[in-house]
């Protein structure tokens, strides 16, 4: 919907180009031609999105392009793009063509070039003129375009506030200012999505839908509804169809929602990833029954039909209860549903948040302890270096048929509370918490009365910690770490008056439909890809960033005292190419690269064989002894006669029976506490020679003893709650597959005691998913 009004500047470059001749002159010494000014007269420009500029001449081999702005060469970013101040030029010369991607607002929107081609440079400009369709917070959305920006905080009275808190509470000053200040170096521009790879190609997610499983969705919010499809949400509780949060707390569906698509280039508010997808909302968290939890997956009474072009199904929740919860029969049927029956056959992605419990169990008091002492002095001056909670742990998370996430910051570095590993396929952005560290900016209840940003919850604020704060001397706190949220601020008034809007919404529920609305991209880039097919691009094409992330091991003894034990293995380079990590999966998702690769038409996929549980149990039970490095180590073979086919592995399920004498004891009350569970590290591997960490150790696990597990009291680990293993993404499965397991730990942990008896391993089984 652009009209080429581009002058016939072009005519000299014809004439000229016809009467080239070979190169054999030096670049100085070229013939210089200056051609006439062109104008593009642009009947819809969005920000963001390209429009194709003809520059380069067709029928002449363009050696060379640079590009001038007043005057000034201009510079490529981190993605060889050409940055001027008010967008971007992309330049393929290979293909003959140039796009241009307006950013900014501007009245003067002038490129200048010179071309190099064997036997001339040719000089022109070029101005794009036309009202530039925008959003107003899409500058500070860092995800979706990241330029080193804050997302509204960092805000200089945000650290005054802390500071003044902190020395009302008796730091000194020194200590707060050097804790509490400005740090640049954590703005990283680049680290993001490369969401505008895709905008800028008019892939924006149009005619798919997707489904936000949630809390609720306003499907009337200004910057929403216009992607909502009518009459189609669920609200479980009262069976209407508008499952709109009541009450004037934040809405968590409704944050999640503008992720993945708030409306783009309307002038309201930011964009979501696929800011012209279709949006269904469900609130089974508020009503959390069978047939809720059916209907969320598409089942019976989710009034979604085989045919319709469902993407993916958005879970931004999770367990954070430290301990395994055994998956069911029905959980695995309702997991595979979506993937097996919608689009027509070929499936709608479950996408979902890894969980918020890397460094806290969150409500759970005793696990975080535990996770304190436990890990206290495996790195010197850090508390946490492992996940306190597993990502496996959550029986979803571990299913074959969830793509699970975790998130990532502004500086290319895992956000401090996300939930680590095997089980995770890919990382997202999400943020820090919007006040000294930026967050997410999206949508929140509407009107300044309700939401995160509202007076309700400046209020609610108050109630809690106004007195506190005001014996301390400290004013006006709310207002100056939040300003954004807070009604009245002079940052609010500027920026965010209605309150439609939130800049604190973060967690890994930031980085799932932030990958959701990546899914929804790939669907309309391509509409026949497979559920799997999707699932293989996101891990082949995306970032591996925190390369220097480094392994940890821990000192563990035994026969010989300096004998230590992999607890982190970092990045992991398979044998099939792809690289891995606990922390990341396959990496942060690339919209730029996974769509290229989706229009490939490259990917062929087999169908999809998964195996029957395979029981490799050894032959007598294998006792784990305490601390001892050397472990117990479970070897078995895979081949003809335990699988019909050597197949290209797509994931592995493991399960194994770790019991201990002392977690019976602390379930009959006998003892307070057994570190047996948290003590257990486990290591696989490959035939391959490929090395996946399943359990760390140094957790929260059997802090709650008889939490999840009653059905199994006795037990560090059941085979019930299988653990996902996804570093083994495109290798063989044939050959002998080695699994060690060793108890780290031999410390009391206030009353929770170190185990008197060595664990015992006295089941495991493996099931394959592959082609």
């Amino acid at each position: 919907m652009q009209n080429n009004g581009m002058k016939r500047g072009l005519l000299a470059v014809l004439v000229l180009s016809a009467i080239s001749g070979c190169n054999t002159q030096d670049e100085d010494t070229k013939p210089v031609t200056t051609m006439e000014p062109q104008t593009f007269e642009a009947t819809e420009m969005k920000q963001g999105v390209g429009l194709p500029l003809q520059i380069l001449p067709q029928n002449t081999t363009v050696e060379a392009i640079k590009f001038f702005e007043k005057n000034t060469e201009v510079t490529k970013n981190t993605r060889d793009q050409y940055l001027f101040s008010h967008g971007l030029v992309n330049a393929d010369l290979t293909n003959k063509t140039v796009l241009y991607v307006p950013i900014n607002a501007t009245q003067n929107r002038t490129i200048s070039y010179e071309l190099t081609t064997a036997d001339q440079i040719l000089r022109g400009s070029v101005t794009i003129s036309g009202d530039l369709k925008s959003d107003p917070l899409f500058s500070e959305q860092w995800h979706l375009n990241n330029t080193g920006q804050t997302g509204y905080a960092m805000q200089a009275q945000t650290y005054q506030a802390w500071i003044d808190l902190r020395t009302a509470q008796g730091m000194s000053e020194e200590e707060a200012r050097r804790r509490y200040q400005y740090d640049p170096s954590i703005l990283v521009s680049g680290e993001d999505m490369n969401v505008l790879a895709a905008h800028q190609q008019n892939i924006t997610g149009q005619q798919v839908t997707t489904v936000v499983v949630d809390s609720g969705m306003a499907i009337a919010h200004e910057d929403l509804v216009d992607n909502v499809l009518p009459n189609r949400s669920i609200n479980f509780v009262d069976d209407s169809s508008d499952p709109t949060a009541t009450g004037t707390g934040g809405d968590h569906g409704t944050s999640v929602a503008g992720l993945i698509a708030a409306k783009g280039w309307n002038g309201l508010g930011g964009r979501g990833v696929a800011p012209d997808a279709n949006l269904i909302g469900m609130n089974y968290l508020e009503e959390q029954s069978s047939a809720s939890e059916a209907a969320s997956y598409g089942m019976t009474g989710s009034g979604i039909s085989e045919s319709e072009n469902i993407a993916a199904f958005n879970r931004s929740y999770g367990i954070s209860a430290p301990a395994f919860i055994p998956t069911e029969t029905m959980d695995e049927t309702m997991y595979r549903y979506p993937t097996q029956y919608l689009r027509q056959g070929l499936g709608a992605l479950n996408i979902k948040s890894a969980g918020n419990a890397f460094e806290s169990t969150q409500s759970w008091a005793e696990g975080n302890q535990l996770c304190d002492d436990a890990q206290n002095g495996i790195v010197s001056g850090q508390s946490r270096v492992l996940s306190c909670y597993d990502s496996n742990w959550d029986p979803a998370n571990a299913s074959f048929y969830t793509v699970t996430v975790g998130a990532t910051t502004t500086a290319g570095k895992k956000s401090s509370y996300s939930t680590a590993g095997s089980s995770l396929w890919v990382a997202a952005p999400g943020g820090e918490y919007g006040t000294t560290e930026p967050a997410m900016v999206t949508t929140d209840l509407m009107s300044c009365q309700r939401g995160y940003a509202s007076q309700a919850a400046v209020d609610e604020f108050e109630q809690s910690n106004g007195a506190f704060l005001a014996s301390l001397g400290v004013e006006d706190f709310h207002a100056r770490v939040w300003p954004f949220n807070t009604p009245g601020t002079d940052l609010n008034r500027d920026v965010n008056p209605s309150c439609n809007y939130t800049n604190t919404f973060n967690g890994t529920s930031s980085a799932a439909p932030n990958v959701t609305g990546v899914v929804a991209l790939l669907v309309q880039a391509n509409p026949q890809l497979t559920w799997r097919q999707i699932r293989y691009i996101l891990a082949a094409t995306s970032d591996k960033i925190d390369v220097n992330d480094k392994p940890i091991s821990l000192l563990v003894g035994g026969e010989d005292s300096q004998r230590t034990v992999p607890v982190h293995l970092g990045w992991v380079d398979n044998a099939a190419g792809f690289s891995f990590n606990n922390k990341y999966g396959f990496g942060r998702v690339n919209a730029g690269k996974a769509i290229e690769m989706a229009t490939q038409n490259s990917i062929k996929l087999p169908p999809l064989v998964e195996s029957e549980w395979i029981d490799v149990s050894p032959s007598v039970s294998l006792s784990i002894p305490d601390a001892d490095a050397k472990g117990a180590s479970l070897r078995f073979t895979l081949d003809e006669s335990r699988l019909d086919k050597n197949l290209t592995i797509e994931g592995l399920q493991f399960g194994f029976n770790i019991e201990n004498a002392d977690l019976t004891a602390v379930s009959n009350g006998d003892l307070t506490g057994s570190t047996a569970a948290s003590d257990i590290a486990i290591k696989v591997t490959s035939p391959s020679g490929t090395e996946a960490i399943l359990a760390t150790s140094r957790t929260s696990l059997g802090a709650y003893q008889g939490l999840g597990n009653s059905d199994h009291p006795g037990y560090a680990y059941h085979i019930s709650g299988p653990m996902l293993a996804n570093a083994f993404l495109g290798e063989t499965v044939y050959g002998q597959w080695t699994v060690d397991i060793v108890d780290t730990n031999r410390a009391d942990f206030g009353e929770i005691y170190n185990n008197r008896v060595p664990s015992q391993l006295t089941a495991a089984q493996i099931r394959v998913y592959g082609h």
